[in-house]
């Protein structure tokens, strides 16, 4: 970017008084140095009056916010005005800032220095260069080959002793000696491709300089350093683009949650971010889904809901007029008597009632408030809030599963309860079971956890505003139903069957060829025939392939984990891949949930809604996959989704085997190493899942260091 405006620092001199200049002559210095610090390109100044700029993405476009570390060539005394780096390469042109150690310099420009090795003279002790401009035997300059030749190892940090002309040099290995010149030999002469010699410098260097070290949240960290010696090795940090990092940081986060810690090097950022909003806008739509199949397959496809087609007991949409009863979420409700309810909003409510009086009500120990409003009261009709229960979680926290969404909005926000607390939630769609990009879950949530919506009801204590009190509506009382003397006879725990639920459908109809109940079902155990055989109380309603736990049923503990079903012999009887099961106990089968392969960047969102393929055809694949990985044994894809396969099938020793395979082909590929550890906690070997976690943690950084990380103190 181009400066636009005047800049402070350059018109200190005439803006000041001429006695503060008599008196302080080194005033105007400081000024102008305080000022340098914070108006450099990208500085906190100039992101205040360039905002209008920032705004557009091509502003990010070229910058390089991560480079390879840079490290001091050589040692720096407390004086310096010129220091020498390994690279400084992603640094500002000018007046950037850098720190060392404790210490903080800025610099007027940087310097480069590349030329090739065209002869080594021996005799004379002399290399010769294709160009000496840019080097000064006066200062002892450092400098790197690329290449080793005669006996000078590449890499190694040298020092220029002499400039004799303009392209030759003499060199040493040691700065405390310059005069003692390395001696050449003649090994190791020069090839075709002739070696290049390198320096990077930062010039006019001010030490001891001031400025924004660290952004930590909403908080900037500005330090005060003195100059200092520095030892060659020490590596150097880029305070240059420190604020503006964390500013582009929040803007992915606005456009592109989940993904915001990326850093994007192998993609067009331009078409990413410019494209963010499309790509929001319609992941796990219609039509997103549609681009995915021709994407894949070059098919158009029609997406079927089951759920568009589901008949509803209800929307969850109940109106009330008389009597409420509410939960507690903050402040004290027993003093909401003749003070008025707001809901949804304190400033634009949806509905509102006086409050004529209050009294406790129980279910089991938990208490919530009976409300009852002044006849005539009501404005609008209040609506009784939604809850819902989590059913599972994937990896991250992106995509939460839960028993139903109905009567909660397509988008919008939901509260989870962490330690006693209601935290807000945000999310960007969902479908009949599952919440998308979730936003705000701050801990993994398990099984049953409560899910409420947004639409809290607020009164104050005793009409005092200071005083807020926050419930949520769960039930009302209006009479009683109109059926209720025919109903009397239900109790508790007593069993229902629906008569009909539409016409008879076309078995040969694709879209109601196979079904598939993917969601968390949990059933009774009658009989274990076999230590593998179960025969269920009810329908079990499982297919060939579902996942199950097996559970005591005296205590809910798991006996059996991650069995696949092997076969369905009859609705209340299957056979698992495996087990111990003893007749002298009783079970309960829990269904786990079906997930999207990984692979497909979709983590937690939920698969086999609805399925018309046959195994034969899904079998044949396998086959042809097999066949494949054997020919290829080197091809990681190959391996990888074979190892998919054997965790799928039960098969983790052939699951271990696959994926250990993946990463000798490639130790970077580091989902692989995230499968390992899954498959060798499912052989229960937990010290082999640890080392792998431990080695995971240490090569990656972003979501998949915290996924490790988080898995590997679940099994401490």
């Amino acid at each position: 970017m181009s400066d636009s405006k005047v800049k402070i620092s350059n018109i200190l001199e005439s803006q000041l008084p001429e006695f503060i200049l008599d008196d302080n002559p080194l005033f105007k210095d400081f000024l102008e140095q305080y000022y340098l610090s914070q108006e450099h390109e990208y500085g906190t100044i100039f992101l205040a009056e360039n905002i209008d700029r920032l705004k557009d993405v091509d502003s990010y476009v070229n910058l390089k916010f991560t480079t390879t570390t840079p490290k001091l060539t050589k040692f720096v005394s407390n004086n310096d005005d010129l220091i020498e780096v390994t690279n400084h390469s992603g640094f500002l042109p000018k007046n950037g800032l850098v720190k060392i150690d404790q210490e903080i310099f800025t610099y007027t420009g940087k310097s480069s220095f590349s030329q090739k090795v065209t002869l080594v003279d021996p005799t004379a002790n002399t290399i010769k260069l294709t160009s000496t401009v840019g080097l000064d035997s006066f200062r002892s300059q450092s400098i790197i080959f690329d290449t080793s030749f005669s006996n000078v190892i590449a890499g190694q940090t040298y020092y220029v002793t002499e400039v004799i002309d303009s392209n030759t040099i003499t060199i040493s290995d040691d700065p405390t000696t310059l005069d003692d010149v390395l001696d050449l030999d003649e090994t190791n002469p020069l090839g075709a491709t002739l070696p290049t010699a390198t320096n990077f410098a930062f010039t006019g260097c001010v030490r001891g300089f001031s400025g924004i070290d660290d952004v930590s949240g909403e908080f900037l960290n500005f330090n005060n350093s003195r100059t200092a010696f520095h030892e060659a090795g020490t590596t150097l940090t880029n305070l240059g683009l420190v604020f503006l990092a964390e500013f582009f940081s929040k803007y992915k986060n606005m456009f592109l949650p989940g993904i915001e810690e990326r850093k994007l090097q192998s993609v067009n950022i331009d078409n990413i971010l410019s494209r963010a909003r499309d790509f929001y806008s319609s992941k796990g739509t219609d039509s997103s889904l549609k681009i995915l199949f021709s994407v894949l397959f070059g098919k158009f496809v029609e997406v079927l809901k089951p759920f568009d087609n589901t008949i509803q007991a209800s929307t969850a949409d109940f109106q009330l007029s008389d009597i409420i009863v509410a939960e507690s979420i903050s402040g004290d409700a027993s003093k909401l008597q003749e003070t008025t309810l707001l809901q949804n909003s304190v400033t634009n409510p949806t509905a509102k009632g006086v409050v004529a009086r209050r009294q406790d009500a129980f279910l089991g120990t938990k208490k919530y408030h009976k409300i009852f409003f002044s006849r005539n009261s009501i404005e609008n009709s209040f609506k009784v809030s939604k809850k819902t229960r989590v059913l599972g979680v994937g990896v991250t926290n992106t995509t939460l599963t839960v028993d139903s969404t109905i009567g909660f909005p397509e988008s919008g926000s939901f509260f989870n309860n962490e330690n006693g607390e209601y935290v807000e939630v945000t999310y960007s769609g969902k479908s009949a079971n599952q919440f998308f990009n979730c936003v705000g879950l701050s801990t993994t949530l398990v099984e049953n956890d409560i899910i409420i919506d947004d639409n809290f009801i607020y009164g104050y204590e005793d009409n005092d505003m200071d005083k807020l009190v926050t419930m949520r509506v769960v039930g009302t009382v209006v009479g009683l139903a109109e059926n209720a003397n025919t109903t009397s006879q239900f109790r508790k725990d007593d069993l229902i069957s629906v008569k009909h639920l539409g016409e008879k459908i076309d078995e040969d109809d694709v879209g109601f060829n196979k079904w598939f109940y993917n969601n968390v079902t949990y059933m009774n155990v009658e009989d274990t025939p076999s230590p593998t055989n179960i025969k269920t109380q009810g329908n079990h309603y499982l297919n060939v392939d579902d996942t199950v736990d097996i559970l005591l049923e005296s205590d809910n503990s798991v006996v059996e984990s991650n069995r696949l079903v092997e076969s369905v012999n009859s609705r209340t009887e299957f056979k698992i891949n495996g087990g111990s099961l003893s007749p002298d106990k009783k079970y309960i089968v829990r269904k786990k949930l079906d997930f999207v392969n990984s692979n497909l960047n979709s983590e937690g969102v939920l698969s086999n809604i609805q399925n018309t393929d046959n195994a034969q055809s899904q079998m044949k694949g396998i086959l042809q996959m097999r066949s494949l990985s054997e020919k290829h044994p080197e091809n990681a894809d190959l391996q990888w989704n074979m190892g998919l396969f054997s965790i799928q099938s039960g098969q983790y020793e052939k699951a271990v085997a696959r994926f250990e395979k993946v990463i000798n082909i490639d130790a970077q590929r580091l989902d692989a190493y995230m499968q390992l550890a899954i498959s060798y906690l499912a052989l229960k070997d937990t010290s082999a899942a640890t080392g792998v976690l431990i080695s995971l943690i240490d090569k990656s950084e972003g979501d998949t260091r915290k996924n490790a990380e988080a898995m590997l103190e679940k099994l401490k």
